[in-house]
């Protein structure tokens, strides 16, 4: 990890903790910022009544700090000039926390910001708002690093503003999968959450994206494959499970070469000297999530190893999803929406990838331990503990494509929910 902030101690990133001050004006009814030495008139700050009946001026302090080598965040409302310990927090903070989260699923090499902590829904009440840096799967997707951000911020929280009633996560996209597979690897990381354009887990959409790109690759190139066969845009819907062809596009677009090739997309603090070439720098960084994760799911075990890892003398990570034994469209072909030609033209050339990213014919089986490990760690998200975490799940914006609502369906009905038919290509019982 490469320290971007320039007030840094040491290699761990440690640094001084700051804090900031704002107010909401009275007048334009923004936040701006606060002086401690110089405030603005009393006529001037507006005034917030917080959940356990405090009025008091609206002015928000905020921490910025360093842990587990990146930045976190935290602000309340707060008296300036008047103490605060955790023992005898000011009379506004009601105990309650609410945590933001950001977007995406990204692999950054470097510090990173923390997510926005300006929440006015929940400060005003008087609540504290907490984020990391590592929390923001945009920035770092990598299940056990998220937690781990999370349960220290935590713990300064307690130690330094008072003990907590309740944790509730918000966020969208790549904010609702950090908190549904948190909620449900970490108990008792959260007692509420609040996911927005669900994705229940990064690995899960893995397989999903992993499928849109040897599907598009089979639909969009025919030309490799020879006269014979024709496909409908429905009936390329019967097995992607999407109305919206634009969902495998984007998917596919957006995060098969940030997350899945090993020679792109490694992110901020890596060199495009430094990173991943099978030919000319086979030791550089691999640009994969899996990869960033090795330490999860750990290196491939020789027997599987390439040539490339035969040279260097050691596996690269284990990959954790595949598409041996899925039958692609098998519900499409029972519905009767594609021919058995169809079906069995499809399936006998869909092909794979070997672990550099290469085309090959034959499909490409996990590697264990990794798939162990996926399920054990929570990266695939089972949601086998979220019985006991409170949900307002709030689905969309567009459930027929790139946030699909079964992403919804599929987290909740490890909660004891009926669960919805998954989507048509995914069918395999070695995902069942």
């Amino acid at each position: 990890m490469v320290c971007k902030n320039p007030d840094a101690t040491d290699s761990q990133c440690d640094a001084p903790t700051t804090y900031e001050y704002k107010y909401k004006s009275a007048i334009t009814g923004r936040l701006e910022p606060y002086d401690p030495a110089s405030p603005p008139s009393e006529a001037e700050v507006a005034k917030a009544t917080t959940d356990n009946g405090v009025t008091l001026p609206y002015i928000i302090r905020i921490e910025t700090g360093y842990q587990d080598r990146d930045q976190y965040q935290i602000a309340v409302l707060f008296q300036p000039g008047k103490p605060w310990e955790a023992w005898a927090p000011q009379p506004q903070f009601d105990h309650k926390l609410l945590i933001t989260h950001g977007a995406s699923c990204g692999i950054e090499h470097a510090s990173g910001s923390a997510p926005s902590v300006l929440d006015e829904t929940a400060l005003p009440k008087g609540f504290a708002v907490m984020s990391t840096a590592l929390d923001n799967a945009g920035h770092n997707c990598n299940i056990v690093t998220e937690a781990e951000s999370l349960v220290m911020a935590k713990e300064h929280l307690i130690d330094h503003y008072g003990t907590l009633r309740y944790t509730i996560g918000t966020g969208c996209s790549g904010g609702s999968l950090v908190q549904q597979q948190v909620a449900n690897a970490y108990p008792g990381t959260y007692q509420g959450i609040l996911p927005q354009c669900s994705f229940q887990d990064a690995w899960s959409n893995g397989q999903e994206i992993s499928d849109y790109h040897l599907t598009r690759k089979y639909f969009e190139h025919p030309e490799q494959w020879g006269p014979g066969i024709v496909w409908t845009y429905n009936q390329i819907a019967a097995v992607e499970g999407h109305p919206n062809y634009g969902n495998a596009i984007i998917f596919d677009t957006v995060y098969w070469e940030t997350l899945a090739n090993p020679t792109t997309g490694c992110g901020e603090g890596v060199q495009s000297s430094e990173i991943y070439n099978p030919e000319t720098n086979p030791d550089g960084v691999r640009c994969t999530l899996a990869d960033y994760m090795i330490n999860v799911f750990g290196p491939r075990p020789q027997n599987l190893w390439g040539p490339v890892e035969n040279k260097l003398g050691h596996g690269f990570a284990g990959l954790p999803i595949d598409n041996v034994g899925v039958q692609y469209g098998l519900q499409g072909l029972i519905e009767g929406v594609i021919s058995p030609a169809q079906f069995v033209d499809l399936n006998s050339k869909i092909g794979g990838a070997d672990i550099d990213l290469k085309p090959t014919p034959e499909r490409f089986n996990a590697n264990e331990p990794a798939l162990k490990y996926s399920y054990l760690s929570g990266a695939v998200n089972e949601a086998n503990n979220l019985k006991n975490v409170a949900i307002i799940d709030l689905r969309g914006p567009d459930p027929g494509a790139f946030h699909d609502a079964y992403s919804s369906s599929a987290t909740n009905s490890g909660r004891g929910w009926k669960r919805r038919s998954p989507p048509a290509c995914v069918t395999s019982p070695r995902r069942a």
